[in-house]
C-alpha cells in the first residue's frame, strides 16, 4: 500500500460515522478477516504486506462470505486484473498512484486514484 495515511483517512471517516466493517488483509491470499467496531480495535492489528498483490482471491472470499455487503479496497493499484462478475455489492477502490486494472466491471465499481505524492 502506497501510504498508511490513506488507511488512516478512510478508517477515520468510517469510525466517525459509526460504521462497522469486516477488515481483511490480502496480498496474494486472504491473510485474515476481523470484524471491527471501533478505531481502538483497529489499532491492535498489525498491517503487514508490501509484497505481491493478487486481489482476486480476496474477491472470491467476498463472494463466498460477504457477497451482500458493500466493499472498500485500499491498494497501490498494482494488482492483477480484477473480475467483479460475481460480486453483488458495490465496491469502492481507493488506490494510490495508479488505477486498478479490471477484467470485468459489474457496473458497481468506482475507483478513486489518490496522488502518490499527497499525504
Amino acid at each position: 500500500m502506497g501510504g498508511q495515511g490513506t488507511f488512516e483517512r478512510v478508517l477515520s471517516y468510517v469510525y466517525q460515522n459509526d460504521i462497522e466493517i469486516n477488515f481483511m488483509e490480502s496480498d496474494t491470499e486472504v491473510k485474515w478477516v476481523q470484524h471491527l467496531k471501533n478505531k481502538r480495535s483497529l489499532e491492535s492489528i498489525p498491517i503487514k504486506g508490501l509484497g505481491g498483490t493478487c486481489l482476486q482471491p480476496m474477491l472470491q472470499h467476498i463472494v463466498d462470505n460477504f457477497n451482500d455487503c458493500n466493499n472498500v479496497i485500499l491498494t497501490d493499484g498494482y494488482t492483477d486484473h480484477l473480475d467483479f462478475s460475481r460480486v453483488k455489492g458495490k465496491t469502492l477502490i481507493i488506490s494510490v498512484g495508479t488505477k486498478c486494472p479490471l477484467a470485468y466491471d459489474n457496473g458497481r465499481v468506482k475507483q478513486i486514484v489518490l496522488d502518490a505524492n499527497t499525504k
